[in-house]
């Protein structure tokens, strides 16, 4: 149940797990941002560049592999360590 004003949300104890799993993650270096978007079969990653795209439109993760490898090894990372928590 969600309280507009002051932006939280409530959940059951039995959802909070699920919840914290299936939320979209980002990692921003610099000019990139890299989106992560969990998935039931795997996830979704789309890499955009601020500086040419603010409105992050173009995802541009085929033309810039080495970048996106870079930050999904960092936010993964990140991903793992909070899971374990």
């Amino acid at each position: 149940m969600p309280d507009k004003e002051s932006s939280t949300l409530a959940l059951k104890p039995e959802y909070q797990g699920i919840t914290l799993i299936a939320q979209d993650r980002l990692i921003r270096q610099g000019r990139w941002k890299l989106v992560y978007q969990p998935l039931t079969d795997g996830h979704h990653l789309m890499l955009f560049d601020l500086v040419s795209d603010s409105g992050c439109s173009q995802n541009k993760i085929a033309e810039q592999p080495a970048i996106a490898d870079r930050l999904w090894s960092e936010l993964k990372q990140w991903i793992d360590y909070s899971h374990e928590k």
